[in-house]
């Protein structure tokens, strides 16, 4: 089992794209006795769908 904390920031453009960050880390909370955690980060873009 894994657990995740994360931050995202995101801007939203007239056209509805968004571009983000985001950083987080991932770990499994200690619960076995290897944790070696670890910190992501993150650019993303998304473009809406009309379907």
């Amino acid at each position: 089992m894994e657990f995740r904390s994360a931050l995202e920031l995101s801007y939203q453009f007239k056209n509805r794209h968004r571009l983000g960050l985001m950083i987080y880390h991932l770990s499994n909370a200690s619960l076995s006795d290897n944790n070696p955690g670890t910190e992501i980060l993150s650019l993303g873009y998304s473009v809406p769908v009309s379907w």
